[in-house]
C-alpha cells in the first residue's frame, strides 16, 4: 500500500504507536506483556529510574512492523525466518545478534517528540547508555515474541509423483471400459436393424435364433472394428455422421445378450432354442435416437406429399400407355 497523510509508513505509524504508550502500562498476568523497570548505571544516569515497554508489548507495536519493512518474517520452531520484502524466495534464518542490532539502531534513531510517552523516550535512552549486554538481553527477548506472533513458515507443497493404481484397480478400470466399449457396439449394430437399408434377411415380426443374431452381429462390428484400426480418422468421421462408437469392439456373447434383451425385448425359447423377436422399433430408445427417427419419417412423409402433389405425367411410354399407368399382371 502506497504511504499517503492517510496511511503512514508502517515505520512512521508504529513509531506513532510507540509514542502513545505511557508509564505504568495496563496491568497484566502475562509477565512479557508487564513493564519492565530498571535503574540505569551509566555515568550521568547512574541510579535513573526508566520504565521500558514489556518485550511482548513492544514487538507487536513496534518491532514487528519496524521488520516488516524490509523483511517479510515467519515462524519455524525456535527459528526465525526472513527474505527481502516482497521476495518470493525461500526465507533464510536471521542470526538473532543481527535483528537484534537492527532493532537497537531504530531505537537509537527514534526522533525526539514532545507528545512521546515515558517509555518512548526511555527506550532511546535505554539503547544508547544501558550496558550493551542489558540491552542485547531485553532486544532479545523482543525477537523472540515477534518470532511467536509471525507466521508460520509452510515450504511450496511439491508435486507428488503420480500414484499408480494397485494392479487390482487397474485390472478392474480396463475391464470396465471394454465392457462398455462392447455394450456401446452392440447397442450401435442393433439399432441399424430398424434402418431403411438394413439387410439381414430378417425384419419385423420375424424370430431369429440368439445365435445367428451374435453371429451377424460380431461379423458386423468385426469389420467396424477392421476399418478402425485401418483408418482411426476416416472411421471418426463416419461414427460421428452416422452416432456409431468411437472405438469399435466386437462383443462377448455375453454382453452382446444382455445389450440385445434391453433393445430388442428378452429372448424367448421357442422348440428349445433360444430366439429374438424383431419389435417394430427398439424397445429402449434414447431421447436421441427418438429424435433421429421422427424425423426421418417426417423427412419420408414430406417426399410423399411432394410425390403426389406432382401433376401427373401422361407421355407415352414405347408401348403406347401412359407413363404413370401401371399394367395390370394376370393372376392364374
Amino acid at each position: 500500500m502506497t504511504a499517503t497523510a492517510a496511511s503512514p509508513p508502517p515505520t512512521q505509524a508504529a513509531t506513532a504507536a510507540l509514542a502513545v504508550l505511557r508509564d505504568g502500562g495496563r496491568a497484566s498476568t502475562v509477565a512479557a506483556r508487564r513493564p519492565v523497570r530498571m535503574k540505569l548505571d551509566a555515568g550521568t544516569y547512574d541510579g535513573l529510574s526508566i520504565e521500558l515497554p514489556g518485550p511482548a508489548v513492544l514487538a507487536e507495536t513496534w518491532a514487528a512492523p519496524f521488520l516488516a519493512a524490509s523483511f517479510d518474517v515467519f515462524g519455524n520452531g525456535a527459528a526465525l525466518l526472513t527474505r527481502p520484502a516482497g521476495s518470493d524466495a525461500a526465507p533464510e534464518p536471521a542470526p538473532l545478534t543481527a535483528l537484534v542490532d537492527a532493532l537497537r539502531d531504530g531505537l537509537a534513531a527514534l526522533p525526539e517528540r514532545r507528545d512521546a510517552g515515558r517509555p518512548y523516550n526511555d527506550l532511546r535512552l535505554f539503547v544508547t547508555v544501558a550496558e550493551p549486554s542489558t540491552v542485547t538481553s531485553y532486544l532479545a527477548d523482543v525477537v523472540r515474541r515477534v518470532r511467536s506472533a509471525a507466521p508460520r513458515w509452510s515450504p511450496p507443497k511439491a508435486d507428488k509423483p503420480r500414484r499408480l493404481k494397485p494392479v487390482g484397480e487397474r485390472v478392474a478400470d480396463h475391464r470396465a471400459r471394454t465392457k462398455a466399449r462392447e455394450d456401446e457396439s452392440s447397442r450401435a449394430w442393433l439399432r441399424g436393424l430398424f434402418e431403411d437399408d438394413a439387410d439381414y434377411g430378417y425384419g419385423p415380426g420375424d424370430r431369429v435364433p440368439a445365435t445367428r443374431l451374435y453371429a451377424d452381429a460380431s461379423d458386423g462390428i468385426g469389420a467396424w472394428v477392421e476399418w478402425f484400426e485401418d483408418d482411426a480418422g476416416d472411421w471418426a468421421e463416419e461414427a460421428e455422421a452416422e452416432g456409431l462408437p468411437e472405438s469399435p469392439r466386437v462383443p462377448t456373447s455375453h454382453t452382446f445378450y444382455r445389450a440385445a434383451d434391453d433393445v430388442l425385448g428378452p429372448r424367448r425359447r421357442v422348440q428349445g432354442i433360444r430366439t429374438y423377436t424383431i419389435p417394430e422399433e427398439p424397445l429402449n430408445l434414447t431421447a436421441l435416437d427418438r429424435a433421429v427417427i421422427e424425423r426421418a419419417a417426417e423427412m419420408i412423409a414430406d417426399d410423399v406429399r411432394l410425390r403426389l402433389a406432382a401433376p401427373a405425367d401422361t407421355t407415352p411410354t414405347a408401348d403406347g400407355r401412359p407413363d404413370n399407368v401401371i399394367p395390370l399382371r394376370r393372376t392364374a
